[in-house]
């Protein structure tokens, strides 16, 4: 599964000949459908419905050559843009599910083969991520994937690509999947780490925007409690 960090995102990077920064998004329409079902929601749902309390947050990086700690670093700033949001009521940690599979051997192999497959194809196991959820107590995955990092020493164009999907345990539902990239010329290459937060920062609202509650309900929740 390559240099995959349990309890953190998945981010992306790949090369591209386009200088346009890219913002782009997608909701899985039939695995909300099929997760509204299950939760017999009634009248219009707004996209926090779809969220469980909880969630655990993963981080590939794949084969890329990241400079020393920054994957560490933007997983980091990341969980700290989500936490501020407040969407989620408990977010697990990288290190954390990590040393809670290494003795369920059974467990981490099955883990291993769904993020290949996560990953690689888009494709969510639910005979192993109701499993996944159920061992971490989690009811979402969060999966930052790095597929590419700029090479400074390179002299074309390089992009910066940063992915996030999320997916609901119960389900195996990939429920969005959003992507932030920006193409560098040679005169910014050496400013990689700035650039590479300012994406996460972007990925990171283009999350909440999608799924924080509208300001009316939150606004009649607001009312009621007092």
């Amino acid at each position: 599964m390559g240099k995959l960090l349990w309890g953190l995102f998945a981010l992306g990077l790949a090369a591209s000949c386009s200088s346009i920064n890219v913002s782009s998004e997608r909701m899985n329409q039939d695995a909300q459908g099929r997760l509204y079902q299950q939760k017999k929601l009634t009248g219009n749902s707004q996209n926090i419905d779809y969220l469980e309390p909880s969630a655990g947050l993963f981080l590939d990086t794949g084969d890329q050559q990241l400079p020393e700690n920054q994957a560490e670093r933007l997983s980091q700033s990341l969980i700290k843009q989500l936490e501020g949001y407040q969407l989620f009521q408990q977010m697990r940690p990288p290190g954390v599910m990590k040393d809670e599979l290494q003795p369920n051997r059974p467990l981490r192999v099955a883990a291993d083969s769904y993020f290949d497959s996560l990953l690689t194809l888009a494709v969510s196991d639910r005979d192993i991520s109701r499993p996944l959820g159920e061992f971490f107590q989690v009811g979402n995955f969060l999966v930052y994937q790095v597929v590419a990092w700029p090479c400074p020493s390179c002299t074309n164009r390089s992009i910066m690509r940063m992915k996030l999907r999320l997916v609901d345990a119960k389900s195996g539902g990939i429920l969005w999947t959003g992507t932030v990239e920006r193409s560098l010329y040679d005169t910014e290459l050496g400013d990689l780490e700035p650039i590479s937060f300012e994406l996460t920062d972007k990925l990171a609202q283009m999350f909440l925007d999608r799924f924080r509650v509208k300001w009316h309900k939150a606004r009649f929740l607001q009312l009621a409690a007092h």
